[in-house]
């Protein structure tokens, strides 16, 4: 992104603006959706372990005689379980890569005003040489800035940034 593309494309802010939020509030509802979802298979994972204490209690097992077989029933559920449920990383890695996105988003958006702020500037300025190239001798009275100054510098008039 440079200049000359602001100036081509100086119509289309206000699109790219609303694409660049569109993408963020799905980015940011697929993050919940994610969040969401762990939570509930999480909560499912632990209904089915309280399930399966209650059903090996219910059969007049004691906790030492399900010691002896407790190997054989974690391959059992292993097999029955599907692989994201074993694998919480699965979620965090589809976590960190959508705070990723959004990092990446709000960064660009960023940048994008930034480059459109710094394009008000130039326009600004080339504005006031123009006005100065044509009126030398006149002062410019809504400035307390030299004239000497104005040329790639930042100043304020009446509480704006130019």
């Amino acid at each position: 992104m440079d200049y000359t593309y602001c100036l081509r494309n100086s119509g289309d802010n206000g699109n790219l603006k609303e694409k660049l939020n569109g993408m963020r509030s799905d980015l940011t509802l697929l993050k919940e959706k994610l969040y969401l979802e762990k939570l509930y298979l999480e909560k499912a994972l632990l209904a089915k372990q309280q399930q399966e204490q209650a059903d090996r209690q219910s059969c007049g097992f004691k906790q030492s005689d399900y010691q002896l077989f407790a190997h054989k029933s974690e391959r059992q559920s292993n097999r029955s379980e599907p692989a994201i449920l074993m694998n919480k990383t699965y979620l965090r890695d589809i976590e960190k890569k959508c705070d990723n996105e959004l990092k990446k988003l709000n960064d660009y958006v960023f940048n994008i005003n930034e480059l459109r702020s710094t394009w008000i500037k130039m326009r600004r300025a080339q504005r006031l040489n123009l006005a100065n190239a044509e009126n030398p001798e006149k002062e410019i009275s809504s400035l307390s800035v030299p004239r000497q100054y104005l040329k790639g510098k930042v100043f304020y008039i009446d509480s704006d940034q130019y």
